[in-house]
């Protein structure tokens, strides 16, 4: 990974053997970089690191891409929404619950048969499954639960100020 343009950016770029570093090194001079020698990974590097922090990672991945050079900007997960290669690849599914309404579920990261296995149905609501993994899997009585709720190690909420994680961009 390579730090960019930004206070916490960074962009991963992907180079698998001396082709695609050749190539690599092709695509970086059309952009104006200082030619280098595609088999020594230490000048590779420093030229991708010099490249990077003088653009954000979506730049970085609209001027690479296009000439051979596979990267993708490092997201944060309450990001992975917004990524329009995650989407066009069907990473995320979309699903609706009325607690929440429509928000994003992050498929497999895996095909079968060419396809994502579709998702078929939301998780569980939040502490649903309390009862049944503390008494049934781990044997706790209800005594040692209520303090647990009590405690506020478990729950059916959020605890005040947790932030949910995501931010639906899709209604």
């Amino acid at each position: 990974s390579s730090r960019c343009a930004g206070e916490t950016a960074w962009v991963a770029i992907s180079c698998g053997d001396d082709a695609q570093r050749e190539a690599r090194v092709a695509g970086l001079e059309e952009l104006g970089a200082p030619s280098a020698d595609a088999r020594d990974p230490q000048a590779l590097d420093a030229l991708l690191a010099g490249l990077c922090l003088e653009r954000e990672p979506s730049t970085l991945e609209q001027q690479l891409r296009p000439r051979g050079v596979s990267c993708q900007r490092v997201t944060r997960p309450r990001d992975i929404d917004a990524d329009p290669v995650l989407a066009a690849r069907g990473f995320l599914q979309w699903l609706y619950r009325d607690d929440l309404g429509t928000y994003p579920v992050y498929s497999a990261p895996w095909l079968v048969n060419g396809r994502r296995p579709p998702i078929t149905h939301p998780p569980a609501e939040m502490g649903e499954d309390n009862r049944y993994v503390f008494a049934e899997l781990l044997g706790k009585g209800e005594a040692e639960i209520a303090e647990l709720e009590r405690a506020g190690a478990v729950g059916d909420r959020p605890l005040v100020g947790a932030e949910l994680g995501f931010r639906p961009t899709r209604s």
